[in-house]
């Protein structure tokens, strides 16, 4: 891969330009609500919601996205990007009369999240899943202005329903509603420039999904294993941790995500766009994954010596003592989110190449790891909540480093 190609470039900029943006608020409304308007519980809650719609979003449509990169006609994405949508629709529906049930019937609690929050959620699933439909849609065709654009209008609408509902003082459900509201936004906007508007019945949806059942099949358990890897703190912490200190490890994560949308993310997603591309010739997947890592790993170093060093410093000196904690929080996993983009951008390679099942023995061994690992770290009565948190991000960091060296050895070997 040649990283200084004019159109690689150039497709880099596009979504950087929109992320740059996007994060550039997102970092200012961070600043004032943690100064003025939220505290650590508020965005343990919304760290919490978001953690179920992704895991919940990954059944929502069997994962069907992944496969509008894998088809060979315009005919059959556009069947897979229908059938995607009308799973997710027909799912969340069903989510939503169940959990209905369970707040009628008082036991909604035992999810941590009030009624309000529960009953929120599937609507959040469908924009999500819906989203990533769109998303594989517009990747495919290399369309990453309207991704850049976007992924903007969805801070901004976030930002801008959440100042207002606090403003009338619906503080207390004012981030869920921001929440959802915005990512509705990005979905509408993002399907309405497909044109593929026109109505797609269940019957045709089952039907694409059986001709396509290696999709779900290769890669639901790899998403399951994706967000239990990243959010062992969000789906078990709650167990062993007060929702406080989940809450400054979520708002250590916001600020990782800021490198992530400006740098990593646009890589990935025009590396995944140039890949599809070359699926049957392993040499050239060969030499664009190795060209990937010499331009990503430079960067990922300097990023995390930098949260390392400045992270304490720096949230205690913009947000006040109490925040010092998510500033070294954000040292912590910064080394772990680093080394796994990198292991995620690679991983597309096994989507191409149709070798996810490789992945997921390997996956399988390692969730059991991370799962035992992070009970025997969570309940050890001897580690401090910091020192916890610390293993904690070094056994999610060990998890990625060992499915990368199995891509290289393993995947790419010709």
């Amino acid at each position: 891969m040649n990283f200084f190609d004019k159109s690689f470039v150039k497709n880099i900029f596009r979504l950087s330009a929109g992320a740059f943006s996007s994060q550039l608020l997102s970092l200012g409304f961070i600043f004032v609500s943690a100064k003025f308007f939220f505290d650590e519980t508020d965005f343990g809650n919304q760290s919490l919601f978001l953690t179920y719609a992704a895991f919940l979003s990954i059944i929502a449509t069997f994962k069907l996205e992944l496969g509008i990169v894998l088809q060979t006609t315009d005919d059959d994405r556009e069947k897979i990007f229908r059938a995607g949508l009308t799973l997710s629709f027909v799912f969340c529906l069903a989510i939503l009369i169940l959990l209905s049930l369970l707040v009628l019937l008082g036991v909604s609690k035992f999810f941590m999240l009030d009624a309000n929050w529960l009953l929120a959620l599937p609507f959040s699933v469908f924009f999500i899943s819906a989203t990533q439909m769109c998303w594989m849609w517009y990747t495919h065709y290399g369309s990453f202005k309207i991704l850049s654009v976007s992924r903007l209008i969805e801070v901004v609408t976030f930002i801008v329903v959440a100042t207002l509902l606090w403003v009338f003082g619906f503080k207390s459900y004012s981030l869920l509603f921001a929440t959802v509201i915005s990512q509705a936004a990005i979905f509408f906007i993002l399907f309405f420039k497909t044109g593929l508007t026109r109505s797609f019945n269940y019957s045709q949806a089952k039907h694409t999904l059986i001709a396509n059942k290696q999709i779900p099949v290769n890669n639901i358990f790899l998403s399951f294993y994706d967000i239990i890897q990243n959010n062992p703190i969000n789906i078990f912490g709650p167990l062993f941790f007060s929702i406080a200190d989940i809450g400054f490890y979520n708002f250590a994560i916001k600020f990782l995500q800021v490198p992530i949308w400006l740098i990593f993310k646009p890589l990935s997603n025009v590396f995944l766009n140039d890949i599809a591309q070359h699926k049957l010739n392993l040499p050239m997947l060969i030499n664009k994954s190795r060209s990937l890592m010499k331009v990503l790993i430079p960067i990922a170093i300097v990023f995390v010596l930098g949260c390392l060093l400045l992270g304490p410093f720096l949230f205690k000196t913009i947000f006040g003592t109490k925040w010092e904690i998510a500033g070294l929080y954000l040292g912590f996993f910064a080394i772990f989110y680093s080394i796994d983009f990198l292991r995620m951008s690679v991983s597309y390679i096994s989507l191409i190449l149709n070798k996810q099942h490789l992945i997921s023995i390997v996956s399988l061994f390692l969730l059991g790891l991370i799962i035992v690992g992070f009970y025997f770290i969570a309940s050890n009565n001897l580690l401090s909540v910091n020192n916890k948190f610390l293993a904690i991000a070094l056994l999610q960091a060990f998890a990625s480093i060992f499915v990368l060296v199995f891509i290289f050895k393993r995947i790419l070997r010709k």
